[in-house]
């Protein structure tokens, strides 16, 4: 797929809150302008769906990327507020 329609593609899901980005983050300035995003999933449900990944949480083998995305998504209900001026919402990344 072109580059510009996954693009498209990325910013529908996330407008539609299905799924939302992550920001490559690094404590290297060089390292972080090269470093990718990461995606996530609202809804893990989805996610199984999407990779056709529907089995037992017994006999799946990718339990590490299901932990830290149901993690993420927690984190997300929690550093979610208001901004000052009352006009939309704003998340604020703790250390």
């Amino acid at each position: 797929m072109h580059t510009i329609l996954v693009d498209r593609y990325i910013d529908l899901l996330e407008k539609s809150f299905v799924i939302f980005r992550l920001r490559g983050f690094s404590r290297n300035l060089r390292k972080e302008v090269s470093k990718m995003d990461k995606i996530y999933f609202y809804d893990l449900g989805i996610r199984n769906a999407v990779i056709d990944n529907l089995k037992s949480l017994d006999n799946i083998n990718d339990k590490g990327q299901l932990w830290e995305n149901f993690l993420l998504i927690e984190r997300r209900k929690y550093l979610i507020w208001w901004t000052k001026s009352w006009d939309g919402l704003d998340t604020y990344p703790k250390n």
